[in-house]
């Protein structure tokens, strides 16, 4: 006798979904611990129930925002209401403010100096092949900008569900006892949680320029589960970099992006390292006199 086929029963779909999402958020609203606790106190049993019930959440979460579209192009951007770009270029004193952030850090491990010596060794070490090769550089940039955020602030990457070819995470500046909560559940990203989305490239096109429009959308839809009307964001390859703007229009359909692109140059270390750390604290407004940018 055959054994009995089981059956598979249907998950949430549509607006059942929806509740079942926002009745989870709330759910994890209540458990969430008092401002303020001690990290190291939390019950073992709480810690396994944030795990468990993170998990189900981004699973629902990510069906309920559907797949993001893969290979986007420009001609996709320009039918679907989203104009540019326009262009960013650095204030003429970008590099000299770059370089004085330079002493930040400087008895850490991730200084300046530390920087440097480090992608000199990368350079020396580990040929420009694959995308494995290409994190090592990425990750270095971020190290350096862990050790410059101001007082007061930690910063927290938090990888993301994103389509086949392209790795995204989000770097975010926030205090210390949120970044705590966040390494625990990182559900709990607030809109007020200032945060760079970041990009990779990957794949064997490794012109970044062919990769801003699948950046932009991959933008436009943190933009809309944050709340957001601004967001900012970061292309890159580890060896170039393009910086990213998207306005969302006023009905929130499509939007307005500019960007400026910065490869290797001699103050290149210290020039991406400020850049990424002042955007991660601005990362939902729009430029202002104290940006390393302004448009052309």
């Amino acid at each position: 006798m055959k054994p009995t086929k089981r059956q598979r029963i249907p998950g949430p779909s549509g607006s059942q979904l929806s509740r079942t999402v926002n009745a989870l958020e709330l759910l994890m609203e209540k458990l969430e611990p008092e401002q303020g606790y001690d990290v190291e106190k939390v019950p073992s049993g709480i810690e396994t129930e944030f795990m468990q019930l993170n998990e189900v959440l981004q699973i629902l979460q990510t069906k309920l925002d559907g797949p993001p579209s893969q290979n986007l192009s420009f001609e996709h951007l320009r039918k679907t209401e989203f104009s540019g770009p326009d262009f960013l270029e650095l204030k003429p004193d970008a590099i000299t403010r770059a370089i004085g952030t330079d002493s930040i850090g400087e008895d850490e491990l991730w200084s300046s100096k530390g920087l440097f010596r480090h992608l000199c060794t990368l350079e020396e070490l580990v040929p420009r092949t694959n995308e494995a090769a290409n994190r090592l550089w990425i990750d270095a940039f971020f190290y350096r900008v862990s050790t410059m955020m101001p007082s007061g602030l930690k910063m927290v990457l938090y990888p993301e569900r994103t389509v086949p070819g392209y790795v995204n995470f989000t770097a975010i500046a926030t205090t210390p006892i949120q970044a705590m909560r966040l390494l625990r559940n990182p559900t709990l990203l607030k809109a007020d949680d200032s945060a760079l989305f970041v990009s990779e490239a990957k794949g064997p096109d490794q012109q970044l320029e062919s990769h801003v429009p699948q950046a932009v959308g991959e933008m436009y839809a943190s933009a809309n589960r944050l709340g957001t009307t601004t967001i900012r964001g970061v292309l890159t390859n580890g060896h170039s970099w393009i910086f990213l703007i998207l306005k969302l229009n006023s009905d929130g359909n499509g939007g307005r992006y500019s960007n400026q692109s910065h490869s290797h140059s001699s103050d290149f270390p210290s020039l991406i390292s400020a850049i990424i750390t002042h955007w991660m604290q601005h990362g939902y407004e729009e430029l202002d006199d104290n940006d390393y940018f302004k448009f052309e």
